[in-house]
């Protein structure tokens, strides 16, 4: 090979000092264009003969690929790159045993090594190939994509064998199926073998309506291979798919999945999509239905896990399944692990996730712990709007046995949409969160099942929700569940409830407020549905920051902080303790203000000399309490006081009630509990309520009636015996 000499009008230097080019001269500036010459053009062209005929190709002047031809002759003749599994199987007796690629095969490009140390594998065809010497080659790879099975990726060409054949391989081998980028369409449904994963490059997004893009796009005969990421496309009747068979007693009981994994055995399945086959739009570019869609019939779920610790990222489930987008379910079987643990990260589920447990009564098995985070679930919304079936939830839960067998379930950062008035149901379930999640439950008037907006719907076998920062427009039906589901609920600003609830049934605790006027406000109430009934705890900020405490919607006492006090709403109507509550001590700064003012008064008169007479008869004493003895012993301090019972004896033998006097009162009340029963959330008694306050009875005296009666019996005293001092001043 020769460069362009100095003689030819060459643009020198052109690819470094000395490596002169062509260039194709300039008419304006004088320029002439380079000449190639004879000996350049002598010196290709015996350059690019030399090898076509060290090829043994004879020159054909009418061939343009003669190079290209002879290059890989020669390669193939040095046995380095090999077209066929069947050529590598044809090599015997080469001069070494280093790295064979094999070219094409499969549409891929297959590095197989000898290992001389290996004289008993078998020949699969894919992971390791023995040649007529016997030299087993395997590949380099250790996990083979499927495109090594003979899959194509492209939609048209029928992939269902070369899967199938991928399946059975990685459940043999490596435990993993590998889908690169491309469109897979396969004919029937699949059941994953034990322990095999499934993962791909990346899943398309692929969204509910009314959200359209590129890839749903997509969706109409002649585009569907422009579908990015690693697809699944599950078409045709699905009459060989898998049929998954549970212990359950509704639509659950036997499903007809895209996919099934039926084990416990953790497995993964990782950035790629199942997809349902139809045409989202017609060749004109308008929306099908459900009539015209050409969808793949038969699917009546597209994947089905029993598995244990099983992981699900990047994961897309698209279609619209008669059952769910996706079940988790537990097998009871006996000695098998419980299915619990699923995790779903960055996956997209249209027709909804179903959850639920198995059918039998007397089963122990759970379900337990199904975690999800900043994923999205779908209702099974068609996108003509009128067809479609809004009887699927974006999330159903249900054990069937009961509460605790099926509990723990997360969902963090995810997205529920749906048309479907049942938005999310829970059925048979307990401990249920939700936090920091987004809803958008639309409607569509006049359709049956989706012309009301999506509400959070329990049952009374429903135990403990809890919902944390639910963003919602409209009304979820929060109220409603609170009082439907029988365990607790609590609930931090959820769709509609800005307020913080906890409760359990109706019974509910309430913290909230009221910028507009300052409030902050606390209810305890029976009545969820009512903002006024119960108790309300009430900071009033228009009102000097009282604190007001309400019943009813009325308040009854409250803490006024401009005038220091702490006062009931009606004077002179509610009690400091009772009878059988009474205060032991009473600290004062200062003597009690007692209300005397005579227009609240009537009948006013003299005490009579009667009942004078009587309250003299009555006696003064020590004593000391039972109670403070039997704590204190002789250390017990005396009082000084009456007894109840002496005044009523002393206004008896005068003719005299003592209580039409208020010198004296009697209560007495039944038996009481001082603590409830401890339930678990099944309503069942785990501890019997204790401490029980017997029933009682006790007299008391009201001390200021005593003391004015002792006073006045004094002063009478006094003034009698000053008459008596004053007659005998006038007898001396």
């Amino acid at each position: 090979m020769r460069r362009v000499p100095d003689s030819n009008y060459p643009v020198r230097d052109l690819f470094g000092k000395g490596k002169h080019g062509f260039g194709p001269g300039d008419k304006t500036n004088g320029t002439i264009a380079t000449i190639p010459g004879a000996a350049f053009m002598n010196a290709v062209q015996e350059e690019i003969a030399g090898v076509i005929e060290k090829a043994g190709l004879v020159l054909d002047s009418d061939s343009f690929s003669q190079l290209y031809d002879a290059i890989l002759k020669i390669t193939i003749k040095q046995k380095k790159i090999l077209i066929s599994i069947a050529e590598l199987r044809n090599l015997k007796d080469v001069e070494d045993y280093e790295l064979r690629q094999v070219f094409g095969a499969f549409g891929s490009i297959q590095n197989f090594y000898a290992d001389p140390n290996d004289t008993t594998s078998v020949d699969d065809g894919v992971s390791i190939v023995v040649s007529s010497d016997g030299m087993r080659w395997k590949n380099a790879t250790s996990t083979p994509d499927i495109k090594a099975f003979g899959a194509v990726g492209n939609y048209t060409a029928d992939d269902t064998e070369a899967f199938a054949a991928a399946l059975t391989w990685a459940a043999a081998n490596s435990r993993i199926v590998r889908v690169p980028a491309g469109v897979y369409r396969l004919t029937h449904g699949f059941k994953i073998p034990e322990g095999v994963s499934i993962i791909g490059e990346f899943s398309p997004r692929i969204a509910t309506f009314p959200q359209v893009d590129a890839n749903k796009r997509n969706f109409r005969q002649g585009n569907k291979h422009k579908i990015v990421g690693s697809v699944l496309m599950f078409s045709g009747g699905n009459s060989a798919g898998h049929t998954v068979v549970t212990t359950r007693n509704d639509k659950y009981a036997s499903v007809k999945p895209c996919l099934s994994y039926e084990y416990s055995t953790p497995n993964q399945m990782l950035g790629f999509a199942v997809l349902q086959d139809m045409d989202i739009y017609s060749p004109s570019n308008t929306l099908t239905n459900a009539s015209n869609d050409n969808r793949a019939t038969g699917y009546t779920a597209g994947y089905v896990t029993a598995s244990t610790l099983s992981r699900h990222e990047d994961f897309n489930v698209f279609g619209y399944f008669s059952v769910a987008g996706a079940i988790v379910y537990a097998r009871n079987i006996a000695g098998t692990v419980d299915s619990e643990y699923a995790a779903f990260d960055g996956s997209v589920i249209s027709s909804g996730l179903a959850i639920v447990g198995a059918s039998d009564a007397t089963s122990n098995v759970s379900l337990t712990g199904v975690m999800a985070s900043n994923s999205c679930f779908y209702g099974c919304d068609h996108h003509t709007r009128a067809d479609g079936d809004y009887t699927i939830p974006a999330l159903y839960i249900d054990g069937e046995v009961g509460q605790q067998g099926i509990r723990g379930h997360s969902f963090s950062a995810c997205q529920f949409r749906t048309y479907a008035n049942e938005a999310i149901k829970f059925g048979r379930c307990n401990d249920i969160n939700m936090s920091s999640c987004i809803t958008e439950f639309s409607t569509i008037s006049g359709v049956s099942n989706a012309d009301a907006h999506g509400k959070i719907v329990g049952s009374s076998k429903t135990g403990n929700i809890r919902l944390s920062g639910i963003a919602a427009v409209g009304d979820l039906g929060i109220k409603d569940l609170i009082a439907t589901v029988s365990g607790k609920v609590q609930v931090i600003g959820a769709g509609g409830f800005d307020d913080a609830y906890f409760g359990d049934g109706n019974h509910v605790v309430t913290l909230g407020g009221n910028k507009s006027l300052g409030d902050s406000i606390i209810t305890l109430t029976s009545d969820i549905a009512s903002t006024n009934n119960g108790w309300t705890i009430r900071r009033d900020g228009d009102q000097s920051d009282r604190l007001d405490f309400r019943y009813n919607g009325v308040w009854r006492f409250q803490y006024d902080l401009v005038q220091s006090s702490l006062k009931p709403a009606l004077g002179g109507q509610s009690k400091l303790g009772t009878a059988a509550e009474a205060w032991t001590e009473l600290y004062v700064g200062a003597t009690p203000i007692i209300t005397s003012d005579g227009r609240l008064k009537q009948d006013i008169s003299s005490i009579p000399d009667g009942v004078i007479e009587a309250w003299r008869d009555v006696n003064w004493c020590q004593y000391r309490w039972i109670d403070a003895v039997a704590k204190k012993g002789v250390g017990a301090r005396y009082h000084v006081g009456l007894i109840a019972q002496s005044i009523k004896k002393a206004f008896d033998q005068h003719g005299f009630d003592a209580q039409d006097y208020g010198l004296i009162c009697y209560d007495q009340w039944p038996e009481q509990p001082m603590q409830d029963a401890v339930v678990d959330d099944d309503g069942s008694i785990i501890e019997l309520a204790v401490e029980y306050r017997p029933a009682g009875e006790r007299w008391a005296v009201r001390m200021d009636e005593c003391l004015a009666m002792e006073a006045e019996s004094q002063r009478r005293m006094i003034a009698h015996l000053a008459a008596r001092v004053a007659e005998l001043e006038k007898k001396i």
